[in-house]
């Protein structure tokens, strides 16, 4: 009777909380979830954790593509299942699911290359980019604009409703990573106590993995849906990002002034100096979208006077990185053509441009016509807008509408043909191995061309790379000798590898060092004159100054066939480094 009183209680107060939030304007929680409702989200997240370590026991025997989908769906399902759950309007809520996971698995398994393909999902850049950041948006966006329509009964997507939605799912997600992270590890150092004390079986267990991830599974069930019954621990994390945004806003502010102001006065040539200078842009203006968009929140509450004119200077300097962003990837598509990652570079610093231009409308808006309502409401609509569109092309993007793969492709196969790109210097390797299915039909016509006034150097490059099974096998075709001066040449040929005789001698300087180094460990330790911390620092800074000479000398010399008898080799074959043992 207690905990069903208890559980009364519990279910009156979510019901409070989520009539006073819906009559704020704020989406309210589905239904509170009861004991039968976080028992099924610990039960489908025990399943995909034991799903999850099945799939990597058979994993080796899987082709690439079954694998990657199949992990996708284990994990996506899961995620969305444990933040779409709800018996309110639970029919629409349970095909959401399905289309998320269906979805973010389909794309996994076009994208990823297969085992026949003969190249790592990690060259192909597209692929990369699905898995990283696309994959983790798209789930997000789909779920956000899901709940926010199932709640609303149609398909209207108030701001309002969205900014709630979307702050929740991180938080609960997070939270659920945290426990299941905390709470394994804190079974497992349990496991290790009880095997010091003679059982082994659950260590065994852990480590197997067929406990730790069902485990870890069922524990990130339960905190999620914990997580999702407590409004106050969002209301919490709420609170510490606007604080952290409040914080992070004057720093924007003045380090943008600081940045446009330095730009103004050097040029736009000192940034060739950073390693990715688009890069680096298109970083620190999502950065600076991210932190003014916490500050704002849903845009009902219009922050103090000083805040705004913070706000007001870091999106009046937005234009500065989009700008420089945009003509720097610009340049390297003219100077080099495009490559699948240029071409997302090119399409995000597009979006970026945009959305800074209507932000810019949004603020002249706001200084010149202050909304009665709420701060910028413009900006609201724009949010609502960019979300779906970001969704749309993040899955285009994995699509042969836009694929970035094919562009690149067709781009560099027309720069070759029409001269723009020498035969010489085209970058067989990256069209086989960086380019998808795209670069690999590609690779496989160059292999045949004929019409091509360089065909016969075209061609025997192309098979070669077509034919190889990994991308640094060989010698690169890209930087062929007889485009080198014949002075440089000779240069070369001059430089003589060492030398057995070289060899062994630099093995007994070596040896010469370690037994010196020994004796002076020695000297150290029976010296009266330090104290046992100090002799133990002086031996610390004696080993780390002597540890990497050895081996390398001895790798050296072991690669003679002739010294592999030789005494000195098996002498430095054993002791490395001066050892305290070797006093006695």
């Amino acid at each position: 009777m207690g905990e069903t009183s208890a559980a009364n209680e519990a279910g009156d107060d979510a019901v409070t909380e989520a009539s006073q939030q819906s009559s704020a304007g704020q989406n309210p929680p589905a239904s509170p979830l009861d004991r039968w409702d976080l028992a099924l989200l610990a039960l489908i997240g025990g399943l995909s954790g034991y799903g999850f370590y099945t799939l990597i026991q058979y994993n080796d025997s899987l082709d690439d593509r079954l694998s990657g989908a199949l992990g996708v769906y284990l994990v996506v399902g899961a995620a969305s299942f444990s933040v779409c759950w709800a018996r309110r309007a639970m029919a629409a809520r349970i095909v959401l699911t399905l289309i998320i996971t269906a979805l973010t698995g389909i794309v996994t398994w076009l994208v990823t290359p297969g085992n026949s393909d003969q190249t790592s999902l990690f060259l192909d850049q597209t692929a990369r980019f699905w898995f990283f950041p696309s994959l983790p948006l798209v789930m997000f966006l789909g779920l956000v604009f899901g709940l926010v329509a199932i709640g609303q009964g149609r398909a209207r997507w108030p701001y309002r409703d969205i900014f709630r939605t979307g702050l929740n799912l991180p938080i609960q997600w997070g939270f659920g990573l945290a426990a299941a992270g905390l709470l394994t590890g804190f079974v497992y150092l349990w496991a290790i106590a009880l095997s010091a004390a003679g059982w082994d079986g659950l260590k065994q267990a852990f480590e197997d993995g067929w406990l730790a991830w069902p485990l870890a599974g069922v524990i990130a069930g339960l905190a999620i849906g914990l997580a999702r019954s407590v409004n106050k621990l969002r209301e919490a994390a709420e609170a510490i990002i606007l604080i952290a945004a409040k914080l992070a806003l004057p720093i924007l502010a003045v380090f943008s002034v600081l940045f446009a102001v330095a730009i103004l006065v050097g040029g736009i040539d000192n940034l060739q100096a950073a390693g990715s200078p688009t890069a680096i842009l298109l970083a620190l203006a999502i950065l600076a979208k991210l932190i003014f968009n916490a500050v704002y929140r849903d845009g009902s509450e219009t922050p103090g006077r000083i805040m705004r004119s913070f706000a007001w200077i870091a999106l009046a300097t937005l234009p500065v990185y989009a700008t420089l962003a945009v003509y720097g990837i610009a340049l390297r598509v003219t100077e080099y053509g495009f490559s699948p990652s240029r071409v997302i570079v090119l399409i995000v610093a597009a979006l970026v441009a945009a959305y800074t231009l209507l932000l810019l409308l949004s603020l002249a808006g706001d200084i010149l016509r202050p909304a009665r309502q709420g701060w910028m409401p413009l900006v609201s609509r724009l949010n609502t807008g960019f979300a779906g569109l970001w969704f749309v092309l993040l899955l285009a993007l994995q699509s042969p509408l836009l694929s970035p793969n094919a562009i690149s492709t067709a781009d560099q196969m027309a720069r070759l043909i029409d001269g723009r790109t020498e035969a010489e210097h085209f970058d067989y390797i990256a069209l086989r191995f960086s380019m998808g299915a795209p670069g690999r039909r590609a690779i496989g016509q160059l292999a045949e061309i004929s019409d091509h006034p360089q065909a016969e150097y075209i061609r025997s490059h192309a098979i070669e790379v077509r034919d190889r099974t990994e991308r640094w096998t060989g010698q690169s075709p890209q930087i062929p000798a007889e485009a080198l001066p014949g002075e440089w040449i000779e240069r070369i040929d001059a430089l003589q590898p060492i030398g057995a005789d070289e060899a062994l001698a630099l093995l007994e300087a070596a040896i010469a060092r370690r037994d010196a180094a020994q004796a002076l460990l020695c000297e150290i330790y029976a010296s009266e004159a330090l104290s046992a911390p100090e002799k133990d620092a002086a031996a610390l800074e004696l080993q780390q100054r002597v540890s990497h000479f050895m081996p390398a000398a001895y790798n050296i010399a072991n690669r003679y066939p002739e010294l592999a008898e030789n005494p000195s080799v098996h002498a430095a074959a054993g002791q490395w480094v001066p050892e305290r043992g070797a006093c006695d």
